[in-house]
């Protein structure tokens, strides 16, 4: 499964008859996915050389594992 922009797709089919008009009630009427954006240990502030989590006072995490209380570190997500 891909995530996509659904309205960025719906955009492509600007309603150029038949075509467009069914392809944008096509976007309209998919499911919507319940998704939020997450940081990979790898991007972390907290993540430190050799797999070790500050955090969580652990080693055994992985790049490209995550958890909820991931902040990455430029900052932009919290």
């Amino acid at each position: 499964m891909r995530l996509v922009d659904a309205d960025k797709a719906r955009e492509c089919f600007g309603g150029d008859g038949v075509t467009g008009a069914v392809m944008q009630r096509m976007f309209d009427s998919l499911p919507t996915i319940d998704a939020v954006p997450v940081v990979r240990c790898r991007e972390c502030k907290y993540h430190k050389p050799i797999d070790y989590c500050a955090k969580h006072k652990q080693t055994g995490w992985f790049d490209d594992d995550f958890c909820s209380r991931g902040q990455s570190k430029g900052g932009d997500h919290e």
